[in-house]
């Protein structure tokens, strides 16, 4: 039981990854293929974050903060400053996870081909950042509605993505997230249990 809470853990952080940056510049159209074309041109992006999650065995919501990093071709950091330090790095093959506790750091890292479970999540955050329509469609169903100065973008995962492991539909149901211009201001993630993270961006 522990163990698959620290899976769903695990996906809930790396999914604000594949979603944090997906809505950037729209252009002339307001279309999912300009929006896609613009995200091969990013080089490096940072943005601080607060999010809030809501659990349903929590009495009240759990806060954090931090700092959100994305270097080409596909290096994802997301720093967690508060309540505690913590640090999630995809670069590569690697997924690795700092943190510290007791005043002492603790490094992870693990393989992305050993978790199978990972693989809707990593393979939409990378299609997203190349541009690949074609790959991110495979794994959502994107809906973008709304105009430039205020749209709505509402990700929902393929139930048949995945022949052997379909994990990303028992982690989460639907992800929300709402811009202005090129500016992401929030996401939510809603999982199939009910729980939901808000996470508001300042960059």
């Amino acid at each position: 039981m522990n163990n698959q809470k620290n899976k769903s853990y695990i996906y809930s952080g790396i999914l604000l990854f594949a979603t944090i940056w997906f809505a950037l510049p729209a252009t002339a159209g307001f279309a999912l293929p300009q929006l896609m074309a613009s995200m091969a041109a990013i080089k490096t992006t940072e943005a601080s974050f607060t999010e809030e999650r809501h659990n349903q065995f929590l009495k009240k919501p759990m806060k954090l903060s931090g700092r959100l990093i994305y270097k080409a071709p596909g290096t994802l950091i997301k720093q967690t400053i508060k309540p505690l330090e913590e640090t999630f790095i995809i670069d590569g093959p690697t997924l690795a996870v700092e943190r510290v506790r007791e005043g002492k750091k603790q490094h992870h890292e693990v393989i992305l081909d050993d978790f199978p479970a990972l693989a809707p999540i990593v393979l939409g955050l990378r299609s997203v950042l190349s541009g690949d329509l074609k790959t991110l469609e495979q794994h959502y169903l994107p809906e973008l509605s709304g105009s430039q100065k205020d749209w709505v973008l509402v990700l929902k995962p393929r139930r048949r993505a995945f022949e052997e492991d379909d994990w990303l539909k028992d982690v989460v149901k639907s992800v929300t997230i709402k811009g202005s211009g090129t500016r992401v201001s929030r996401v939510e993630i809603l999982e199939p249990s009910g729980d939901r993270s808000i996470t508001k961006l300042k960059h």
